[in-house]
């Protein structure tokens, strides 16, 4: 279940900046050149971790599950430490099937984010 705090695990501040900077994720990933955004969507308390929603050119995407999502979950477990949990999509999953392993991808994860 999402709520919106407040938690024992994290300070409002903190939550708040974590509500600021999510959206900006996208600019840092270099999503927003294609039209993708990434949204706060709450916290999920139980497993200590952010809910986001990919939209836009993201939405359904295949790159959204597999490289992307690792990327946000990396990026929120490396400056969020008190969310071990890391960071979910709730937005519309792709189906395995349907999602590719891009030759790139262990790059991409491990290219210093600014």
């Amino acid at each position: 279940m999402s709520q919106d705090g407040p938690f024992p695990f994290i300070t409002p501040e903190r939550l708040e900046s974590l509500k600021q900077g999510i959206p900006r994720l996208s600019s840092i990933l270099g999503l927003d050149t294609d039209g993708g955004t990434i949204s706060y969507v709450g916290i999920d308390p139980d497993q200590k971790a952010v809910k986001v929603r990919l939209g836009g050119a993201c939405e359904g995407c295949s790159r959204t599950e597999s490289v992307t999502m690792a990327a946000i979950d990396r990026i929120i477990k490396e400056r969020f430490p008190e969310l071990p949990g890391g960071a979910t999509n709730v937005g519309q999953r792709v189906p395995a099937e349907q999602q590719v392993d891009f030759a790139g991808g262990k790059y991409f994860l491990e290219r210093p984010f600014s």
